[in-house]
This record gives structure tokens, C-alpha cells and sequence, in this order.
């Protein structure tokens, strides 16, 4: 909040992606910092560092926060840490992913693979499901909803066994999605009820931003509350009320979107839902998203 053109934020949504794709044409509208093409055609930070201009690329963004990471479980352990599994979108292509090996290696780490965010999720499922049958299967589906995609997956599980035998993703659903939605209600209510232009001021949209996500979470709790932010622009406090049945009104276009990921998930596994021994729900969306899902 107090340094937003020098704060990277969401660096995995551009990781090893060409400077001229539309997807990162549109990110760099909204970002708050500036986005450079570089002469490979790849991706650079335009920041101030030590009081000087200097521009990043993608990947030395990443080497800092995998170096950063490494730090934080040195500390935790009190061991070294070298050897590492990194999980990633199974959804990347192979610069993707590249740029990821490559980002490590620059934080001194020594990747031994790239595991996929679906197959991570089962393995640690699989680990501690003890009553596994050696000859029996059990098929699981796993909801992974994340801040900015979606994936499904169906997992077949035996005893020392897992086969992915499905998995369908949506690479734009996630839990900033519903953040937006109550970012431009409430953008559209403050104009029109204060005056101001909350999008054109990137300090403002972004302090919205962040009360809009915990107003996400309350609304998981209670019926409705409040959004109260001081001195947002030009010197106005705004206030402001949602209500859950409200706002699960508002999002039931991105659960439509979500189903469509399921249904596409169990249309590959070829097989009735209740096929299936379990469905798990993980990412850190899930902690706070409202379902009504038949």
C-alpha cells in the first residue's frame, strides 16, 4: 500500500509468457507497475531499486521469491535446503515451465521436477489415506480453486497407487474473480453516491481491492456488512453494505463458470458422479467462497 509501483504481485501469471500475448497485454493495464517488453521478446519489471530505474525479468522476479521461500524453510528446519519439487499449473507450457527451472536454479535451488498442481494435491491426499486397498479402487475428485485459475481433477487411488484419469481447468477462474465482482458494485455505487472515479486512482482501486477481499470472507460468516474506507480519494470516506444473498447473486455467473470445469472433468472420466468415492475442495479460494451447488 505505501510502495504499489514497486510491489510485483501475481509474477506466476506472466512467468515464461511473451511480452505481445493478449493476456498479458490486459494484465499490464491493470497492473500498478510497469510492464517492459524485453529484446527477447519476454517479460521485464520496470521498478526503482537503491534509488535507481532498473528493470527485472520475469524469471529473476521468480528467482527472488523462490530465494525468498528457501530462506523462510532454512529458518523453520534450521537445515539447508537444495533439493526441490516445485508444483505448477498443468496447464504450462513448456517455457513455462522452463522459466520456473530456470528461476530456481538462479535461488541456488537444485529442481529435481515440476509436478503438477492436480497430481501434488492427490499425492498428499494419497499419503495420508492409510485404509487404501491394494486391489479395490477408490476414485476421488479434487476442486482446486485458486487465486487466478481453476482445475479438476479425478484421481484413481490404490494402495501405493495413483492415476490421474481426468482434468479440466479454466485458467481466469479464480478467487480475484469474485473480488472484482464486489470491486466494480461498489466502484459503480461510489460514483455515483460520492462522485469519484475510484479505477482512475490506482492507490484507491487497490486500497478497495483489499477491503473488498476481506468483505468476501465476513460475508462467508454473516448475512450481510459493512464496507467503511477513510479518506479513499480526494479527502471522501465511503461506506457501504452487501448482502450474502446479495452478493451469491452477483457471483452465480462464476459458479455457472465452475461447473462447466466440473462437468467437463467428469464428461473425460466417462463415468455417473456417484462413481466417485469422495470430492475434495482445495486452494486458498475455497477457505471463503460460497457454494450452492447441486
Amino acid at each position: 500500500m505505501r510502495n504499489i509501483k514497486n510491489t510485483i504481485t501475481d509474477v506466476k501469471l506472466v512467468l515464461g509468457r511473451k511480452f505481445n500475448e493478449p493476456e498479458v497485454q490486459e494484465f499490464a493495464k491493470q497492473a500498478p507497475y510497469r510492464l517492459v517488453e524485453l529484446p527477447n521478446k519476454q517479460i521485464g519489471f520496470e521498478v526503482m531499486y537503491a534509488n535507481e530505474k532498473k528493470v527485472f525479468s520475469d524469471v529473476a522476479i521468480t528467482a527472488m521469491l523462490l530465494n525468498n521461500l528457501k530462506g523462510i524453510a532454512e529458518r523453520g528446519t534450521g537445515k539447508p535446503c537444495k533439493d526441490v519439487v516445485i508444483s505448477v499449473p498443468g496447464f504450462w507450457t513448456e517455457h513455462q515451465r522452463q522459466a520456473m527451472l530456470d528461476a530456481a536454479v538462479i535461488a541456488n535451488l537444485n529442481p529435481l521436477r515440476l509436478l503438477n498442481d492436480h497430481t501434488a494435491s492427490a499425492l498428499q491426499y494419497g499419503i495420508y489415506k492409510k485404509e487404501l486397498s491394494d486391489t479395490e479402487p477408490i476414485r476421488v475428485m479434487f476442486v482446486d480453486i485458486g487465486e487466478s485459475n481453476t482445475t479438476v481433477s479425478i484421481v484413481e487411488f490404490l494402495k501405493g497407487k495413483l492415476k490421474v484419469l481426468a482434468v479440466a481447468f479454466d485458467r481466469t477462474l479464480g478467487g480475484r474473480c469474485f473480488d472484482q465482482v464486489l470491486v466494480d458494485h461498489f466502484a459503480k455505487e461510489f460514483q455515483e453516491k460520492y462522485k469519484i472515479d475510484i479505477k482512475r486512482n490506482q492507490r484507491a482501486l487497490i486500497r478497495l481491492q483489499v477491503v473488498c477481499e476481506k468483505l468476501k470472507k465476513v460475508l462467508n460468516t454473516v448475512p450481510e456488512a459493512p464496507i467503511n474506507i477513510d479518506s479513499i480519494m480526494n479527502d471522501v470516506d465511503v461506506r457501504g453494505m452487501m448482502k450474502r444473498a446479495d452478493y451469491e447473486a452477483m457471483v452465480q455467473p462464476l459458479l455457472e463458470r465452475l461447473l462447466v470445469t466440473v462437468k467437463q472433468a467428469l464428461s473425460d472420466f466417462g463415468q455417473e458422479p456417484d462413481k466417485l468415492f469422495a470430492v475434495e475442495i482445495t486452494g486458498g479460494a475455497t477457505r471463503y467462497l460460497l457454494f450452492k451447488v447441486d
